[in-house]
Parts: structure tokens; sequence; C-alpha cells
């Protein structure tokens, strides 16, 4: 019970910097990471730490996605998924490609709102991994 609550405080506080990040409106900034993780997650995450400036996927390389997609990773209706993704365009944090799909550009990340959300995302995750480990289990058998 006490790993449960160390991982709902941290998803709790990411779900604070994404309210804060996008103005109050932490839906949108759910449906900005579904679209960010969905546009890379066909790449290993050590790449991001080795190959990538900045850790950042270059545009070339991000499969962009569908609202269909991202309505059913999230399991919302595609007309509300919709409506979040077309504000995320008409504020600049999206970009549609190929017709109807659409991808995070890289160069969004060094918005000065997200670099400050993903810096308090750092802070929290290296303070869940510390308590973790405090609480005396071996990181490896974080998986």
């Amino acid at each position: 019970m006490f790993f449960a609550r160390l991982a709902g405080g941290f998803v709790l506080r990411t779900l604070a910097n994404a309210s804060e990040a996008f103005e109050g409106d932490m839906m949108l900034g759910v449906v900005f990471m579904a679209i960010g993780q969905a546009t890379v997650s066909h790449i290993a995450h050590e790449r991001h730490l080795t190959d990538f400036d900045a850790g950042l996927t270059p545009d070339d390389m991000r499969r962009p996605v569908s609202v269909l997609s991202i309505a059913g990773s999230l399991n919302i209706p595609r007309e509300t998924a919709r409506r979040y993704v077309a504000r995320l365009i008409d504020l600049g944090y999206c970009q549609r490609v190929h017709g109807r799909r659409v991808i995070v550009p890289g160069e969004v990340y060094r918005r000065p709102e997200l670099v400050q959300a993903l810096g308090h995302n750092k802070r929290d995750l290296l303070m869940l991994i510390a308590a973790y480990r405090r609480a005396g289990a071996p990181i490896e058998d974080a998986g």
C-alpha cells in the first residue's frame, strides 16, 4: 500500500504540473502528453538518452497519431479528443501532418512553460525514486 501511495502522489503531481502548464486545463495537458508519448513510443527509451539532442526525438522520426487513437488510449469520446487536439493545434502545441494525424514538434518542448513543467516532473520522479529506495526496495524491482 505504501508504494501505491508513492505512485499516486507522483501521478497527482504530474497532473498538477500539466494543469499549470496548460493554463489550468489538466485534460488539455493529458491529451498533450498522450500525443507526445504516442508519437515516440516506437523508439527505445535508451536512444533518447544517447542519440538525440537534449533527449528530443527529431520530428522526422515522430510517428503521427490519429485523434481516434488518442481517444482510445485515454478512454474518452472521439469528439472530446478532437476538440482538445484542435485546441492544442490552435495554441501551437501540435501540428497536423499527413492529413488528420498530429505530432508534437520537438521545438514545443523548449517553450518556457513546458521546460518548467518537465523540470518539476523530473524533480518529482527523483523524489519518487528516493522515497522508494528509502523504503528499502531496490530500484531494479520497480519494473
